[in-house]
């Protein structure tokens, strides 16, 4: 099926949804028992112990580098009960695991023009990740930003106003984390 088949946009949107049900069964604890992974306990204690939110956005961390997103996910946290906080956490690592899928299917690209280039692209994308570690997390959201980067960059199709300002963006969050 490839880019000017009329059925190419609802298969587009059904794959879609059997690869966020790959990315969530593929390690069913992270969903089923979260947990905080790593550097997200400071994030989240960061936010939850200032005065005012914003705080936790300005505050010296360590790792002594600044993870924009890494920071979103812990203020979202924060915003919860503390036995939810990892929940919180894990979901916005789902969401951005999202992210390139969003591009593969809903954008055409000389290099994803098709159905079953936007698959196996997707497929390569959810098992290459072979590690549990960078998987429905915060902390390492910078190797799906890197990857999101490098499909945003093979894009040759910007000719719509909303997908360059969701790109800039994203390419803007992404800069802030890294």
């Amino acid at each position: 099926i490839d880019a000017s088949s009329s059925k190419l946009f609802p298969l587009s949107i059904i794959s879609l949804f059997v690869f966020s049900l790959i990315i969530l069964l593929r390690y069913p604890p992270f969903l089923l028992e979260p947990r905080f992974y790593a550097e997200e306990t400071i994030e989240f204690e960061t936010f939850h112990s200032v005065i005012n939110w914003w705080e936790g956005f300005d505050a010296l961390l360590y790792p002594s580098y600044y993870v924009g997103l890494s920071r979103v996910g812990g203020f979202l946290a924060s915003l919860v009960e503390i036995q939810n906080a990892p929940l919180v956490t894990t979901l916005f690592g789902f969401l951005l695991l999202l992210v390139p899928l969003l591009i593969i299917f809903l954008t055409n690209c000389k290099y994803w023009e098709n159905l079953e280039q936007k698959i196996v692209l997707s497929l390569f994308l959810i098992f290459s990740c072979s590690t549990g570690e960078i998987w429905l997390n915060t902390t390492c959201l910078g190797f799906i930003v890197a990857v999101t980067t490098f499909l945003i960059l093979l894009d040759d199709n910007l000719e719509s106003r909303l997908k360059r300002f969701t790109y800039s963006a994203y390419l803007c969050l992404g800069v802030l984390t890294g």
